[in-house]
């Protein structure tokens, strides 16, 4: 058996892991701070990151040094009881702020301009022109421009929108024109029917806007007026060209007018027939005015404008002979409403009874009517009438 001397059982206890449980630590910590030594080969070893034991006493008492505590003071000397008490704090009174002084080194003289004596309703207006818009069903019939020059003249219109004018070549300017009125048209070409017209008070300056890429398939006129810009649309019940590419004809013509000329009022009005009015709002933004039947149950004619700038809407049987009705808009909250109309029935007047009315003229002499009875004479005027009317 081999004996163990003290040196092997010392070489063999410093060979051996020293071991620390968690109840032998926390006895170390409370025996107080470790010799020099041992806080010299912590910190070398970069395990030495001693805190202290205080716990922030020193600052808290520090802190509580900083404010006193005192009660509310009173008037009189004794204490009330229930009083609030007030901490007053240490902080530092802000800086008094020089009174603030105008530097004249860093002034600058500017222009001004006097102002305009007139009002200022007057120095910028914008213009809201009142419309007129109607298929006309053939402004070719007889006495089909004169009824409309009426209409338009009895309720003050500034521009009229007429479609389906049925405008040839053959049809000149003098013949279709509306006194005080010019007249801007967009015939069909190449088939019968159709065609729009924009009738414009000569007293307001206008002019045809025309799209770049213009198609002439499709009947769609533009013109621009003061400070805005009115586009006559007709959309056929069978059209030559697919209905969608109409919507995006539109679309792009009302696109290059906003990015050309943002500043003018958009209107765009006619007869859409089966084109979606819903579609064109949503992709140009435009609002319909027209919420009536305008050919009995549907709603074919319409005004769509970029901004709500009419406030009076009308809708009535037009005095020229169609099967649409008539499209009022006024801006004016008090605009005239569309002149009342009468219908009267007289007999019908048939070839033989004209026959009779000229034969009984030419007995009647009308260079020596007879005696200068006043009753003779009225009686003579009662016949003529009375045949005239029968």
């Amino acid at each position: 058996m081999r004996t163990i001397t003290p040196s092997i059982r010392v070489a063999i206890i410093e060979s051996r892991p020293i071991v620390y449980h968690r109840h032998a630590l926390f006895q170390y910590r409370l025996a107080g701070f470790p010799k020099s030594t041992v806080v010299d080969i912590l910190r070398e070893n970069g395990l030495f990151r001693y805190r202290g034991s205080r716990g922030g006493q020193a600052t808290r008492a520090r802190r509580a040094s900083r404010a006193i505590v005192q009660p509310q003071q009173t008037n009189s000397a004794v204490e009330i009881p229930g009083t609030i008490s007030t901490v007053i704090g240490h902080r530092t009174t802000p800086a008094v702020r020089r009174p603030f002084t105008t530097k004249l080194s860093a002034l600058q003289s500017v222009k001004v301009k006097p102002r305009d004596p007139r009002p200022m309703s007057n120095v910028c207006q914008e213009f809201i022109p009142s419309l007129y818009v109607l298929n006309a069903s053939a402004l070719t019939k007889p006495h089909a421009v004169e009824q409309l020059a009426s209409e338009l003249h009895s309720n003050n219109i500034d521009i009229a929108v007429i479609t389906e004018t049925h405008f040839k070549q053959k049809h000149s300017d003098s013949v279709i024109a509306v006194p005080d009125y010019t007249v801007f048209r967009r015939d069909r070409l190449g088939r019968k029917g159709g065609g729009v017209a924009v009738y414009v008070r000569s007293a307001l300056q206008s002019s045809v806007w025309s799209y770049p890429a213009n198609d002439c398939s499709y009947e769609l006129l533009w013109v621009r007026v003061e400070t805005a810009i009115i586009g006559a649309v007709y959309h056929p019940p069978r059209p030559q060209y697919v209905p969608a590419s109409m919507i995006d004809y539109i679309e792009a013509n009302i696109e290059e007018i906003v990015c050309t000329l943002p500043h003018l009022l958009v209107i765009l009005a006619g007869d859409f027939n089966q084109l979606s009015t819903n579609v064109i709002e949503e992709r140009t933004g435009l609002s319909p005015l027209v919420h009536q039947p305008m050919r009995g149950a549907n709603t074919l004619d319409q005004i769509l404008v970029s901004a709500p700038k009419y406030l009076k809407v009308y809708v009535y049987t037009s005095v020229v002979c169609s099967d649409h009705k008539a499209i009022i808009a006024h801006a004016d909250p008090v605009g005239n409403a569309p002149a009342k109309t009468f219908q009267r029935t007289y007999r019908k007047k048939t070839p033989t009874q004209n026959a009779v009315f000229l034969n009984n003229v030419t007995t009647v002499d009308f260079d020596n009517p007879g005696p200068s009875d006043m009753t003779y004479r009225k009686n003579l005027m009662c016949f003529i009438a009375k045949l005239c009317i029968c």
